[in-house]
């Protein structure tokens, strides 16, 4: 059996070795041209005046969109939208086709996988409809790639199989090669080690074929993956040195991963030595590139040795080091948990479409009886018209009951769902935080001063994953109608001073000016705690998005009939279209870190939204990108105010 940070460390690197196989799956040959030369000509076009009316000008968009991809996906998006808008005007099917591949390709470097799905499937269509074998190849493949980074292999490997039979069919060794490499991936993931061994071995062979050997490097790389799952080590070193030591692979990506394997080998060998000079390596070639996940890994290899070797000093720096780079993929993986749970929805309302035509497929087939029984004879007929009405109706009402329990049932499981989902994403880094630095402290090893500033960081995570936890709770409760809001008389200044004192800490660790200019003595209808809630969330969404030594300040109008409360910041702002999203979306659609890194859900703007209904409040914004946002929260004035 792998012990859990084996398969924790696994599953993280698994990220790597499909983006890496993502990028080399989507060409056949060597690019000739730079960058630039690229930019050259495709501005020399733009300046005709056919350059719309070019299918030169798809063909350079799509060429630069691809080289893009792993060098800046937003560019290679915008890129490839625009070759699709110009393909479109021009019927040029095929380019269509290769741009909607590139624009998936790049939403799924950036994690969008709900997006990636989507412009897939509309290049699959199009490449079908044209008989375009290769790009529906890829399209399948792209969708194969997203079925992997959610575990749903039975699904990818249909996808696999189906792609090596297209690349078969039309004698494309390269793609065959990559599809029988990707079916390995998924036969090592589902634990089929043997069946993924001969799967490698057989991509090896077939890609001495191919001009340019794309799968060899990669393949020898997972066969010592899959060698280390089975606990064979030294044959799982022996395919990582095969790798190492060939001199035609220079791709810092992937030997960042090769060290990285000979480092877990040898630690799980208890070759420590060997393990850190390893990881150490590994991490050069990571963090050189930016690879967040390769470089985590290596950082907690680095930090188990250092400790193993009682160099406790390194061992706390990588630890912290590690920390970081763990933060930074919880958010990461937030927004993927987001993006999938979307898709799920998605297949929840098909199959609820679903349900609902057989019902009136039902319907129909009832009323075709009734008919059938009505020409028998006229008495037969009002007898059996009434005894197969009340049937019709008891069948009817039980129906519409059993729809309405079935819908209650896939709302508690679609909360349910996202509600695990998110803690599971955002409560566990913090959790293994929190168990890291208590062993430190265990040990006994840290000075009174770093033991000091270690308990103050973590009673500030503590503090941020209770308020997120509270979150959670109080937003579930609300989607199950479990909670009511008792209006009462209230007076908003207590409660704003109440938070004010409760969140200047916060506010004085980013040198930030959080105060309130005085306030009138009205009283308004409320229920306090929600209220209070409300105006709590916006003020640590303003303290988030505040830069340092800036300035939040909260003060009121009023009409005849409403207290405004006003929370102004000048912070980082918003666009029209991330306004349009708040209060309705959740994820990284409206979540982004703070001006300090601050990490969020969106489910306490979420939560605002729901407490805002309950008390018959609106909220309104105004806001701009880069100077600060206002949020006026109206509030009917009670009648004795």
């Amino acid at each position: 059996m792998l012990n859990s940070s084996t398969i924790q460390f696994f599953l993280l690197n698994k990220k790597i070795i499909v983006i890496i196989f993502f990028w080399i799956c989507s060409f056949n040959k060597i690019i000739p041209q730079s960058i630039d030369s690229q930019l050259i000509q495709l501005k020399a076009l733009r300046a005709t005046k056919l350059y719309a009316n070019k299918q030169e000008s798809v063909d350079k968009l799509n060429r630069l969109a691809f080289d893009y991809t792993y060098i800046n996906p937003d560019s290679s998006i915008i890129l490839g939208m625009e070759a699709i808008r110009i393909s479109g005007s021009q019927n040029y099917g095929n380019g269509k086709a290769v741009a909607l591949n590139n624009v998936a390709r790049a939403y799924y470097v950036k994690g969008t996988y709900d997006s990636t799905l989507v412009f897939s499937e509309q290049a699959l269509n199009i490449s079908t409809a044209l008989n375009d074998t290769l790009n529906r190849l890829i399209s399948m493949n792209n969708i194969g790639l997203v079925f992997i980074e959610h575990n749903e292999y039975k699904s990818a490997i249909q996808q696999f199989q189906i792609v090596q039979q297209l690349a078969n069919a039309i004698r494309n060794n390269l793609h065959e090669t990559k599809a029988i490499f990707n079916l390995g991936l998924c036969y090592d993931e589902t634990g089929q080690y043997e069946k993924a061994i001969s799967q490698l071995h057989v991509a090896i062979e077939k890609d001495k074929g191919n001009p340019v050997k794309q799968v060899t490097a990669l393949a020898y790389d997972r066969l010592g993956k899959t060698y280390f799952h089975s606990k064979n080590y030294p044959q799982s070193i022996a395919n990582y040195l095969i790798v190492r030591n060939n001199k035609a692979v220079k791709d810092p990506w992937e030997l960042s991963f090769c060290f990285l394997g000979l480092a877990e080998t040898y630690f799980a060998m208890d070759e420590y030595a060997k393990s850190l000079k390893n990881a150490h390596i590994s991490f050069n070639y990571a963090s050189s590139i930016h690879a967040k996940w390769e470089a985590e890994q290596a950082l907690s290899i680095l930090a188990k040795c250092y400790a193993l070797d009682k160099n406790y000093e390194k061992a706390y720096y990588y630890l912290q080091l590690d920390k970081l780079y763990k933060d930074s993929l919880t958010a990461q993986n937030t927004q993927e948990a987001a993006d999938y749970f979307k898709i799920q929805q998605k297949e929840t309302a098909n199959q609820s479409l679903e349900k609902e035509n057989r019902l009136n497929e039902q319907k129909l087939k009832l009323a075709a009886k009734i008919n059938r029984i009505i020409g028998l004879c006229s008495i037969i007929i009002i007898i059996g018209f009434i005894l197969l009405w009340v049937y019709y109706r008891k069948t009817v009402k039980l129906n519409t009951l059993l729809l309405k329990k079935n819908a209650d049932i896939d709302h508690l499981n679609t909360m349910k769902d996202q509600l695990f989902s998110v803690i599971s994403h955002d409560l566990r880094s913090p959790m293994n935080s929190l168990q890291q630095s208590l062993e430190l402290i265990n040990r006994k090893i840290l000075s009174p001063e770093k033991q000091s500033l270690l308990l103050e960081a973590l009673q500030q995570q503590v503090t941020l994953s209770g308020k997120m936890l509270n979150d959670l709770l109080a937003w579930a409760a609300t989607q199950q109608s479990g909670i009511t809001a008792k209006i009462e008389p209230v007076y908003p200044a207590e409660v704003i001073q109440e938070l004010l004192t409760l969140l200047q800490s916060q506010a004085e660790r980013k040198q930030i000016n959080l105060h309130m200019e005085v306030a009138p003595v009205s009283q308004v209808l409320s229920d306090r705690d929600q209220l209070k809630i409300i105006i709590q969330n916006l003020l640590t969404n303003a303290i988030k998005f505040t830069p340092l030594n800036g300035e939040i300040k909260v003060y009121f109008t009023e009409t005849d009939q409403d207290l405004i409360i006003h929370i102004q910041d000048n912070g980082v702002g918003m666009s029209p279209e991330k306004k349009a999203q708040l209060f309705h979306q959740f994820g990284s659609k409206v979540s982004n870190p703070g001006t300090e890194r601050e990490k969020g859900t969106g489910i306490g703007l979420m939560l605002v939204n729901e407490f805002a209904k309950l008390n018959k409040v609106k909220i309104q914004i105004d806001s701009e990108e880069g100077k600060g946002t206002t949020f006026s929260i109206i509030l009917p004035k009670a009648t004795n105010s």
